[in-house]
């Protein structure tokens, strides 16, 4: 499958920032989703598809791409698990079938994000869990083509709020971290619960994304907190300023030279219309306009 930047593929993206923010999401999720029939819309590539299965009593994962479908379905195939091709906002699916629906950076791709969870109510059962995450409008980095609805934090507790009775918002950001580790862990990896000491804390509307449980009875809480780490913790964030930092000096370069070649023409049309006027006040020019009127006179018989 074509990696268009439209929905994640792990393949060449497995120490990537983006690949571990997306794992977190999934990884938050799995002890809600232990047992019960679970969907999850937006499925792309089929990766957090498949974590869910390892805990969830059957999962279907659907997506609009067909692409998409066939690619997760070659690459995963577990008695539990299913991929359907499907539109979000319609979904080929009976009314309150699933305990679980989950839609992981998928809300912001629509064009209607309320009709997207109307549709999600209506396939959900009457005690199920909604759990959506989506972007924050205000820190997220801008330009994304695919994102046609972007949300702050407050624009997305008005949406969810408004169909759910209970939510419960979580807010994810990433850091620079560090950890002192046994040669075995150093060299591999690792699923590791412990003390985890956050150093500073910040305001809630500065989270990179948001991440919701919501249900109309009571909800149950995410696994908190969820932190993957990798090699790209402190490098690819270093690589990934830099590359911005260039791209923003080349961008800056570009709007100079464009802003000097403009003024280069202003003036040559200046210039130009100068000596258009003199030309037009010489008196070669009047002398040329008395022949021409001259000659184009018809002649007397």
């Amino acid at each position: 499958m074509k990696d268009t930047g439209e929905r994640l593929i792990p393949e060449g993206h497995t120490q990537s920032l983006t690949y571990g923010e997306h794992l977190s999401r999934y990884s938050a999720v799995l002890e809600l989703v232990k047992d019960k029939v679970v969907i999850d819309i937006a499925s792309g590539a089929g990766y957090g598809t498949n974590l869910i299965a390892s805990k969830a009593k059957h999962v279907t994962g659907v997506d609009y791409s067909k692409e998409a479908i066939e690619y997760a379905s070659n690459l995963y195939k577990s008695k539990n698990l299913k991929f359907v091709q499907g539109n979000a906002s319609n979904l080929p699916f009976e009314d309150n079938i699933f305990d679980v629906v989950v839609s992981l950076e998928t809300i912001e791709h629509l064009e209607d994000p309320e009709k997207f969870v109307i549709e999600v109510k209506r396939v959900l059962k009457p005690e199920g869990i909604f759990i959506v995450s989506t972007p924050n409008d205000d820190e997220y980095i801008e330009g994304n083509e695919f994102h046609l609805h972007e949300f702050c934090l407050k624009d997305l507790e008005k949406l969810v709020n408004k169909y759910f009775i209970n939510s419960e918002f979580y807010y994810q950001g990433s850091y620079f971290a560090t950890g002192l580790y046994s040669k075995d862990i150093f060299k591999s990896g690792h699923t590791w619960t412990g003390p985890i000491t956050k150093t500073f804390g910040q305001n809630l509307s500065k989270a990179i994304y948001f991440q919701v449980v919501a249900s109309d009875i009571r909800t149950p809480k995410l696994l908190e907190p969820t932190v993957v780490a990798d090699v790209w913790s402190a490098k690819d964030d270093i690589i990934r300023d830099k590359e911005r930092q260039i791209d923003r000096k080349k961008l800056v370069k570009i709007a100079e030279d464009a802003e000097a070649v403009a003024k280069e023409l202003q003036e040559a049309n200046r210039r130009l219309s100068k000596q258009l006027a003199e030309i037009h006040e010489s008196k070669a020019w009047k002398f040329f306009e008395k022949v021409r009127d001259t000659i184009g006179k018809p002649r007397e018989q």
